[in-house]
């Protein structure tokens, strides 16, 4: 349905973006949260989500309680506005999965859950919020955790969830049972999921992996990160995608100093770490190409299919799990991950990005957790300061959530993007705007959220989210573009409206910025015939032969007439109003109805 092309990004000065001094980097104070469920939950993770659509983040999350003979529970905390005060139960067929991961499959605009990692992969569709139903043509090889080389070793990073063959649906990747990756893309929303064969991943096991627009062409590309037996050792492989839903590997360097490292038992990430609008890679585990000691690096990205490593000394961890957020609102990408250190000790580390790319690190603000450990963050009572989620094995506590206390700073919303356009070209519409901003992320670091309704009634959107308030609903960043513009794979005379929405560095959103469609009827461009551009208030059209044009009011009065010569174009600015165009060539008359906002 939909697939994005690149333009250029804007790179903002640090002094028009209020970033702090590099040497004032400001450190959370983080205080513990009461959530309605024991602190005694481990081997599983968790996830931010809007599970009852209601404009506030809830906490879907999936694990063995402790304190009742290591049952396994999956439910959701409920926010009530400020805190995740109600816990809601879901009744599942089968308790044994590792893993939950939300996904909006058939986008209807309710998180559903994917429960996989052990004993089969379950989808369950959800019921308006009010409960989760068990899809029952829902079928796909899943990888095998229950057993002894597996448990407690990760959690985090076996399951994405994307728009990778841009058709408009929410496909997914994960592992199969050899723990190989595998494409399984989206039958529109019925349930059921294809297998994509000769997809171009490569065998690759005991690792984790990660999606982006890594080279933002307008495609959600992969990262796989494990063991492979042709390398002969822990591999990383980035795969750009050819956006039909194969890809191919960039072949990066991998050798020892080479710029990226591959590693299993741990996690792969990507985010935007120096703000540039390019995502770059950090990664967690244990590779061989360091005498299997536990690490964690970040390799930044050059733009041109290569990476540079961070000279950052991060503290080296294995069986864990990370996530990003500008934590202190400062401007600059935070990191949080958690696992086990070469020594054996469980540790949580808070990472704090400066101004000059480089990070503080801290291994004390935060209980140690390990053996698969998982992070979320998001501000979810909606503050300006964000939350952090973590699950594992610790000597304290292995879940807990917790708020930052000092606020000294706090984030605040980013504007909406403006200007925006439709332009009918052979293969689709093509939507641009221009950049939101922000008080605190640059403006190259901002990312964007695109809807498409159809007329149909159909609606489209990259990141599951509320078209009209702007609420995200499954806050998966990483899926958004940093580019201006969107190709749809659609007509504009198919197209209702559309909107794009800013989201921040703190992953906090703008309201989306939307524009009525012209409503125009036979659109299609062919060779030799005046190509019509449509905006908010008026048009354009590019002659590639001479063109006659007729503008008339909705009574039928004729308001305007215009010649258009050979290679040359016009521009139309219209008061707000509905109006009627004609473009007659000596190939094809058009009659388009225009609306001017």
């Amino acid at each position: 349905m939909n697939y994005r092309l690149p333009i250029m990004l804007l790179v903002a000065t640090l002094s028009s973006t209020g970033l702090k001094a590099a040497d004032k980097v400001e450190k959370p104070t983080f205080s513990k949260v009461t959530i309605p469920t024991t602190s005694n939950m481990f081997q599983g993770n968790h996830a931010f989500a809007d599970i009852n659509a209601d404009g506030k983040m809830d906490l879907l999350v999936k694990g063995r309680n402790l304190d009742k003979d290591w049952n396994p529970e999956v439910f959701t905390l409920i926010n009530t506005g400020q805190s995740l005060s109600t816990k809601i139960p879901f009744e599942i067929s089968n308790g044994w999965h590792k893993v939950v991961t939300p996904i909006d499959y058939n986008n209807d605009g309710y998180p559903d859950m994917l429960l996989s990692a052990s004993r089969g992969a379950e989808l369950y569709r959800n019921e308006m919020g009010k409960k989760m139903v068990k899809v029952s043509n829902f079928t796909i090889e899943d990888i095998e955790l229950d057993n002894d080389d597996n448990k407690e070793i990760r959690y985090t990073g076996l399951v994405s969830v994307a728009d990778f063959n841009s058709d408009g649906w929410q496909d997914i990747v994960t592992f199969d049972k050899s723990g190989n990756p595998v494409l399984y893309l989206n039958n529109q929303g019925t349930g059921s999921f294809t297998k994509k064969n000769n997809s171009g991943l490569a065998a690759q096991r005991n690792g984790t992996l990660a999606a982006t627009d890594f080279n933002n062409d307008g495609y959600i590309d992969l990262a796989i990160s494990g063991w492979s037996d042709s390398a002969g050792g822990t591999y990383l492989s980035v795969y750009k995608n050819n956006g039909d839903g194969t890809f191919t590997d960039i072949k990066a360097d991998t050798s020892v100093g080479g710029s990226v490292a591959g590693t299993e038992k741990g996690q792969i990430m990507w985010v935007d770490a120096n703000a540039d609008g390019l995502m770059d890679l950090f990664i967690t585990g244990a590779s061989s190409l360091y005498s299997w000691n536990s690490k964690a690096l970040l390799y930044l990205n050059n733009g041109n299919n290569t990476f540079t490593k961070n000279k950052t000394d991060f503290v080296g961890v294995k069986k864990s799990g990370a996530a990003w957020c500008d934590l202190n609102n400062d401007g600059t990408t935070d990191i949080i991950y958690a696992g086990e250190t070469q020594d054996g000790k469980a540790k949580t580390v808070v990472a704090l990005g400066k101004q000059d790319g480089s990070f503080e690190v801290y291994d004390n603000l935060l209980s140690g957790v390990r053996s698969g450990a998982a992070i979320s963050i998001f501000d979810y009572n909606g503050n300006g300061s964000a939350e952090v989620a973590y699950m594992g094995w610790g000597d304290n506590e292995k879940f807990a959530v917790y708020t930052n206390a000092n606020t000294q700073t706090l984030n605040t919303r980013p504007t909406a993007p403006t200007n925006l356009q439709i332009q009918n070209e052979a293969d689709g519409a093509l939507l641009t705007w221009n950049a939101g901003t922000d008080k605190e992320t640059p403006v190259a670091a901002l990312r964007y959220n695109v809807f498409v309704k159809l007329k149909n009634g159909q609606v489209f959107t990259i990141i599951p989210a509320n078209i009209t308030t702007g609420s995200l609903i499954i806050p998966d960043a990483n899926n958004a573009i940093s580019t201006r513009s969107f190709k749809v794979k659609a007509s504009t005379s198919d197209i209702e409206s559309w909107g794009v929405q800013t989201i921040d560095q703190a992953k906090s959103t703008s309201s989306f910025a939307v524009a009525q469609t012209t409503g125009i009827n036979n659109t299609t461009v062919q060779e030799g015939n005046a190509d019509v551009t449509f905006t908010q208030n008026g048009f354009q059209i590019n002659a590639t032969q001479d063109a006659h044009i007729y503008l008339y009011d909705v009574a039928g009065n004729l308001l305007e007439q215009q010649t258009i010569k050979n290679n040359t174009s016009y521009t139309s600015h219209l008061p707000k109003g509905v109006y009627i165009l004609k473009v007659q060539t000596n190939k094809k008359n058009q009659t388009f109805k225009v609306i001017s906002k």
